[in-house]
């Protein structure tokens, strides 16, 4: 993360605390994650009940194994390989309570590679910069983890 900024010190209290004024374009590489938590696990009986087809099966197997559509008339069986369903990540970025970029949601992955670039003009006062890394959920994304970098002495700082 590289950054251009204009700072001036605002307020008092502990240098970790001291609210700085980022004026100026933020430069974001976001790369990657790794091994992140499954968090779907306990979803996925959820929706597994929410299903027509596949309703409140506690081993995870279809009720139906046939085809009632098929004109054969011979059943025909879904095989099921064990797919996992795990997190569906994206990144947000937040200045002082407000989101400055929110990544694209990288579906069933543990190891999501974004690798994508951003430049976010700022003029927010903050002490820091917040980064969330969240699962995309139908009812409510859930926090997975979230880093917060000082903005005192974390962005290289050129006075104009």
């Amino acid at each position: 993360m590289a950054s251009t900024f204009n700072m001036s010190e605002r307020g008092g209290g502990t240098a970790s605390e001291k609210v700085v004024l980022l004026h100026g374009d933020l430069d974001l590489k976001i790369l990657e994650a790794r091994s992140l938590p499954n968090m779907d696990m306990v979803s996925k009986r959820f929706r597994r009940c929410l299903t027509v087809f596949n309703a409140c099966c506690p081993s995870g197997h279809d009720s139906s194994h046939s085809n009632p559509a098929s004109n054969s008339g011979v059943p025909q069986h879904h095989h099921h390989h064990g797919k996992i369903i795990t997190s569906d990540p994206y990144v947000k970025v937040s200045v002082a309570g407000a989101t400055v970029v929110r990544m694209r949601v990288i579906h069933n992955s543990q190891e999501p590679i974004w690798d994508e670039h951003f430049q976010v003009t700022l003029a927010h006062s903050t002490a820091s910069v917040e980064f969330q890394v969240k699962d995309n959920d139908v009812f409510e994304a859930q926090l997975i983890g979230m880093v917060t970098i000082s903005a005192r002495y974390h962005f290289v700082v050129f006075t104009l």
